[in-house]
């Protein structure tokens, strides 16, 4: 795996050379050179997912945190064709109208062969799409979109190109048969037909949902909208999909139009999905709503009276911070569950923007000791075992590894806010690096390069509590215990300052520390503390290499006074470092020297030392 990390590395960094040089038209190439060289190039994906050749089946993945997401509605870009692009450039103010014409790769990314209205050729990568990085149907032959913005990019060999869309929000899809919007956007040759009834695509997609092919049945239901529109049946069908693929918030608009276009004959129906659409959306009144006025219709339907109870324990845990803590205990510990069905809490706490220091959380307050403050559902979790094959990621912002489940909450953040749009504000809200706090984007846009952002500085590792006496029952199978994100909790980490204004202050007050130091040998343990606090800092935004500057000055004032104090500290974190920067035996060196430490402090033997920091002994 190091050498595929170094490999990628270096890959992206020809990449992000070739991508940075002057505008050229777009080479010419004939439609058979390009069908030939997918070809080969499909045939080369098959070999290495069988294993033949040699080659590694390892899906690469590099997170820029500056990819593009168009901005501007659709009514507001203009047509443009393949042979009026140019190369490297985001073609701003602009759509692409292009079919697919290939079946698909997919290795992080999924890639097709597309044409545009003209027959020219070119390959089209889409990336966050799907979190099944393994399904190759989603995306078949035949398919129509528009591309916002398109980015036409070199990738790959001397002369290769393909236009590279980061953002889910940045695809249109046209359905085949919809002949007045094919028509919109001069697609009408590709118009087809559809050879099928309203009742036989209707009954398509109940096959498609009874088999749980949820996207497909909804694609099957489009069409049979495009041939009987603002049908109530197709509407109430719509939701249903909608609500098992976690699309909450568009689940409760289709029932409603559901029930404005006639869906009285199938009230229970309607209803339950109306409730259970907002209880998805974490609208607990609103769902209680729905469900009383089921339950006014139906009191002896136990289903709506059980809905109805769950709604309202939701509310509460909302209103009173009150959880059955032991039963929560049983689901997790005993269980073994993932995802516990709880509402969130906040207590006397607020985020506010404090001038200077950005947004952060403080008390509305004065706060007892054992105040409930807050409980937070996370936005998005992933675990290693979601992806079954190999992912090697980096992030080149940050020059660090991603692990797999690190990589993976990216692109399930991305998925979580493409179903629920309505998240978008309290999502962006957070700390993203470099970027600006504080700027509008528009309802229905996925900001990719900020949701990387957001991601990378604020996601959480999961590290239950265990109880001394369970802990091998306790720990779950491969110890995976996943990465998230979760929304109020992250202001915790930048409550404060925020964290490039806190840098500016720590960095103006050390050399004044250093320079009393050198004068008067005084300030010592405040000179080291400094030290240890700024690369503590620099660890928690991912800066390895100046952590390690920081963490190794500090160490050479720790001499023999301080060493009990700072030595394994210190080492253990360069370490760490170390591990994070790929650099294996420099890593191994100071893991080492911590354990000796450890030994003349505590006794501690190496057993021991690796039950205390298992990860830092598997590297």
């Amino acid at each position: 795996m190091e050498a595929v990390v170094q490999q990628l590395f270096h890959q992206s960094q020809l990449d992000e050379q070739r991508n940075s040089g002057d505008q050229r038209p777009r080479p010419n190439q004939s439609r058979q050179q390009y069908i030939v060289q997918w070809n080969e190039k499909q045939l080369a994906s098959r070999m290495t997912q069988m294993g033949i050749g040699g080659s590694q089946a390892v899906k690469k993945m590099v997170i820029a945190g500056n990819s593009h997401s168009s901005k501007l509605p659709l009514s507001n870009l203009q047509s443009i064709l393949l042979s009026q692009m140019k190369v490297p450039l985001v073609h701003r103010e602009c759509y692409l109208v292009c079919r697919v014409i290939s079946d698909a790769i997919v290795e992080v990314g999924t890639s097709v062969l597309i044409e545009d209205l003209r027959d020219d050729v070119e390959e089209l990568i889409l990336f966050n799409f799907q979190y099944d990085l393994t399904n190759t149907t989603w995306l078949s032959k035949g398919t129509i979109m528009l591309v916002k913005e398109p980015y036409l990019k070199y990738s790959g060999g001397e002369s290769g190109l393909q236009i590279r869309v980061d953002s889910p929000s940045d695809v249109i899809f046209i359905d085949e048969a919809d002949e007045l919007r094919l028509q919109a956007y001069g697609a009408s040759k590709w118009y087809v037909p559809s050879k099928l009834t309203f009742d036989q695509l209707r009954q398509k997609g109940n096959d498609s949902y009874a088999a749980k092919n949820y996207e497909a049945a909804l694609k099957w239901y489009k069409k049979a909208m495009l041939l009987v529109p603002d049908s109530p049946v197709i509407y109430l069908n719509q939701a249903a999909c909608l609500l098992e693929l976690g699309c909450y918030c568009e689940a409760h608009e289709k029932a409603g139009k559901a029930l404005s276009s006639g869906a009285d004959k199938r009230r229970l129906f309607t209803g339950e999905l109306l409730g259970k659409a907002a209880y998805g959306m974490r609208e607990w009144q609103l769902a209680i709503d729905h469900f009383k006025r089921l339950h006014h219709d139906y009191p002896s339907d136990k289903e709506v009276s059980s809905l109805l109870n769950k709604a309202n324990d939701r509310l509460q845990e909302s209103l009173t911070g009150d959880y059955n803590l032991n039963e929560l205990y049983k689901q997790s510990v005993l269980q073994k569950k993932l995802y516990m069905d709880v509402a969130d809490y906040v207590g006397p706490v607020e985020i506010v923007d404090i001038k200077g220091k950005g947004k952060g959380l403080v008390a509305t307050r004065d706060v007892q000791k054992g105040t409930l403050l807050l409980v937070s559902k996370a936005f998005c979790l992933a675990f290693e075992d979601d992806l079954k094959a190999d992912l090697c990621s980096i992030t080149t912002f940050e020059r660090t590894m991603e692990t797999k489940k690190q990589a993976l909450c990216i692109i399930k953040a991305i998925q979580m806010l493409r179903k629920n749009k309505h998240k978008a504000s309290d999502l962006y809200a957070l700390f993203a690096g470099d970027m600006p706090r504080g700027v509008e984007i528009p309802s229905g846009v996925i900001d990719t390069a900020r949701i990387e952002k957001i991601c990378t500085y604020n996601r959480i590792s999961l590290e239950p509590e265990f109880d001394v006496s369970q802990v091998k029952e306790q720990i779950p199978k491969g110890e995976d215990r996943g990465s998230g994100l979760w929304i109020l909790p992250s202001f915790i980490n930048h409550s404060c300052l925020d964290p490039q204004k806190a840098w500016q202050i720590i960095k103006a007050v050390l050399p004044q520390l250093r320079n009393t130091y050198a004068r008067r040998h005084q300030l010592k343990t405040q000179l080291i503390s400094a030290l240890v606090d700024s690369a503590t800092f620099f660890m928690k935004i991912n800066k390895h290499q100046e952590a390690i500057s920081l963490l190794k000055e500090a160490d050479e004032y720790v001499g023999e006074e301080f060493w009990h104090v700072y030595g394994v500290f210190i080492r253990i974190n360069i370490s760490y470092c170390y591990f994070a920067l790929r650099d294996l035996a420099q890593a191994k060196q100071y893991a080492l020297e911590a354990v000796a430490m450890n030994k003349l402090r505590f006794g501690w033997d190496v057993t021991l030392f690796k039950m205390l920091f298992p990860n830092l002994a598997k590297s």
